[in-house]
């Protein structure tokens, strides 16, 4: 309820996930959660928050400050078009807290997966290039303990593009698929798993096919169709990028290659409920992936980052991923978001504590201040679909949106949920595929503004 009422998103719909005994996982009915909250928080911040917080973009950060008492004073940082090698253009933001939140480090092939986990470089990763572990060596340079940094998680369901097979990075079949009644098959056509035991659980059982691990380790994802509308938007995006496609059951075992004797009466997920000849039916390939990282920076119930001693390095926090100690060996579907919320508060109240300042501020003592600035009217010139389908690389990509003309131009790599939506909307009108996964107010939330209006023709 109170992250309801802090981003204004209808949380209402309940999901079970692998390792639940009941449903637990809480999600908008429009949308996917992740993307919908932070879009909501990221308006919040612009619109609420606009006098007390200054938002810097495309800049890293180079070093976080201290004094000669290993206290917190701020960070050091570069714009991010600024030579890295160079020391010249560093900048300082003095602070007396600094929250570091910068996510895992599962990218980081030949740095800490190397060092901790080498059994594991050469699988397939969900995760973008960004998470190489940043924030934690920079936490480790001034004096940070790490933990648990051998506990990286294996996802059963990375889906295996068609029409790219062998890129390394996958899109997350996301664990709901298996929650709303989704049953997993081997390339014998065999069902072989109970597909909601925990993550690690499902894993081991994958592994243990003789295909596994390597090129040829994959397994059929099987989604009843008469289920679809529990997972609206999920579905929406896996089937506008062809990673799960419509069949009917009569057509299993030719899809699957193997005789109809090998395909046993299925039961959908969850009930008991079976499949029939006459049903229709979502099928994809999926693979174990690289997912997310257990281990981190050590932090305490406040999410104060602390020393090999175990005392605190003060003014320093560390939430979400870049954490560690919280997941102990392997997460639980659900639990990542669960964590960000309520580490976020601890520290939130925590800041305000232990900064004099900070808690007779005007933050604290007159609370947000609703700013609204008027954006200058601008007339949006009128483009046509041709103009539009000119810009179709993903260092020029123009797109539309709800008659709208947006210019999403080296975006792709950024793109949370993997360079494959951007890349696939460029020079097309992507109002449906777009629309079948986000709400509308997004793209405005995060920053994309139209560039012009399209004709109709």
């Amino acid at each position: 309820h109170w992250l309801e009422s802090v981003s204004k998103v209808n949380l209402s719909s309940v999901g079970i996930l692998g390792g639940h005994s009941v449903g637990r996982t809480w999600k908008p009915e429009h949308g996917v959660v992740g993307a919908e909250l932070m879009a909501a928080l990221i308006r919040e911040v612009k619109s609420t928050w606009s006098l007390w917080i200054s938002v810097k973009t495309n800049v890293r950060v180079t070093g976080l400050l201290v004094d000669d008492k290993g206290v917190m004073e701020g960070v050091e940082y570069q714009e991010s078009t600024i030579n890295s090698s160079s020391n010249s253009g560093k900048e300082r933001q003095f602070a007396r807290q600094v929250v570091v939140a910068s996510g895992g480090f599962g990218f980081d092939l030949d740095g800490l997966m190397r060092t901790y986990r080498p059994d594991l470089v050469a699988f397939p990763t969900t995760l973008g290039r960004q998470t190489t572990g940043d924030g934690i060596k920079l936490a480790a340079q001034v004096g940070a303990d790490l933990v648990d940094m051998e506990y990286v998680q294996l996802h059963p369901t990375g889906f295996i593009d068609p029409q790219d097979p062998d890129n390394r990075v996958k899109v997350l079949a996301a664990e709901i698929l298996r929650g709303i009644g989704g049953v997993m098959v081997n390339q014998n056509g065999k069902r072989f798993v109970n597909e909601l035991a925990t993550r690690k659980a499902v894993v081991d059982v994958m592994l243990a096919d003789p295909h596994c691990p390597g090129r040829d380790c994959w397994f059929w994802l099987i989604v009843p169709m008469s289920h679809a509308y529990k997972a609206p938007n999920h579905l929406n995006i896996y089937r506008n990028r062809h990673l799960l496609q419509e069949h009917s059951y009569s057509d299993l075992s030719s899809l699957l290659n193997c005789s109809t004797s090998n395909i046993p009466d299925l039961a959908y997920q969850g009930g008991n409920e079976s499949f029939s000849s006459t049903d229709r039916i979502l099928v994809g390939k999926v693979t174990p992936v690289v997912h997310y990282t257990m281990g981190g920076v050590r932090i305490d119930t406040q999410g104060r980052v602390l020393r090999t001693d175990g005392t605190v390095i003060e003014g320093l926090f560390a939430v979400g991923e870049v954490s560690g100690g919280v997941h102990g060996e392997n997460r639980l579907g659900g639990n990542s978001l669960l964590e960000c919320t309520v580490f976020g508060r601890l520290i939130g109240a925590e800041s305000v504590k232990i900064d004099p300042d900070l808690s007779s501020s005007h933050v604290v003592s007159r609370g947000p201040v609703h700013v609204k600035k008027s954006k200058p009217q601008v007339s949006l010139p009128t483009l046509s679909l041709a103009q539009v389908e000119t810009h179709s690389h993903p260092d020029d990509c123009w797109t539309v949106i709800d008659g709208k003309v947006y210019d999403l131009s080296r975006y792709a790599e950024e793109h949370p949920g993997a360079p494959g939506p951007i890349r696939d909307s460029c020079g097309q009108d992507s109002t449906t595929r777009f629309l079948g996964a986000h709400s509308l107010g997004l793209l405005g939330d995060v920053g994309f503004d139209p560039i012009g209006t399209i004709t109709v023709s």
